[in-house]
């Protein structure tokens, strides 16, 4: 009888123990709080230090290295460099000959250069002062600040925006354009009025024309020559004539200062 007693007590517990032991094993249902990560710290900010002040070291050692190898690689004989800082000189240095027979070394202050093309800088820097006045309109006929007229082409005038990129359209004419004779030169409003060019294509028509057609292996003189059309300088003289009758501001405010 003691057996049997001791025995079923043994199976109860066995029971009991399980039913425990699958308690602590079931995962729990109630849902635990996600716990959100920490973002990392923002990096801590460094005082911006200031940047070099730029002197004439500076320029001079990055130049004389430049120069040296431009003239030397493009075969020229010599060049002024002025670089100006704050409204003051910071530099000027000439590189090269001014007489290569005679190995007579550019002078930046005395050795002097056909200004060229240059020169145009003087008259679009001019012509945007007018218009960042109100006095010119880069779109309206050109002949609106004349006191002479062009006559249109195909019903289309010229503006300013094509004299300024080259597209207004005129055939090309150097004649008196340069002169060797000072007597030979004559004012700028007379050149203008006596030597007009003809319009023998519509504005914008070349420099399209040019894009089209550029490809990377052919200079814009090439194109244009295959198109039977010219890289045009003359309209700058007219747009010089048109700053001229707007009171002469390109010696006023640019070269005389």
């Amino acid at each position: 009888m003691r057996k049997a007693l001791a025995f079923i007590a043994a199976i109860l517990g066995i029971g009991t123990l399980s039913v425990a032991i699958a308690q602590t094993t079931q995962p729990s249902l109630v849902p635990t709080p996600k716990v959100q990560p920490t973002p990392p710290a923002a990096p801590a900010q460094t005082p911006a230090t200031s940047a070099h002040p730029l002197t004439a070291d500076d320029v001079n050692a990055w130049l004389d290295g430049f120069m040296s190898y431009s003239l030397a690689k493009d075969d020229i004989a010599g060049a002024v460099v002025v670089v100006v800082k704050d409204g003051q000189i910071l530099t000027q240095k000439g590189y090269g000959y001014s007489d290569v027979a005679s190995h007579k070394p550019v002078d930046p202050d005395k050795t002097l250069f056909r200004p060229g093309s240059v020169s145009k800088l003087f008259t679009w820097t001019a012509v945007m002062q007018l218009v960042e006045q109100g006095k010119l309109d880069l779109d309206k006929d050109v002949n609106t600040y004349l006191d002479f007229r062009i006559p249109p082409y195909n019903g289309k005038p010229i503006t300013l925006r094509n004299i300024m990129t080259h597209t207004a359209g005129f055939e090309e004419v150097v004649k008196d354009l340069i002169a060797h004779d000072p007597k030979a030169l004559m004012p700028l409003g007379t050149y203008v009025k006596t030597h007009l060019p003809e319009r023998i294509f519509e504005p914008n028509e070349v420099a399209l024309a040019v894009l089209r057609l550029c490809d990377g292996q052919r200079t814009v003189q090439a194109i244009c020559e295959e198109l039977g059309k010219s890289y045009n300088a003359d309209p700058v003289v007219i747009m010089t004539d048109v700053v001229e009758l707007l009171g002469g501001l390109v010696q006023k405010r640019l070269v005389e200062p």
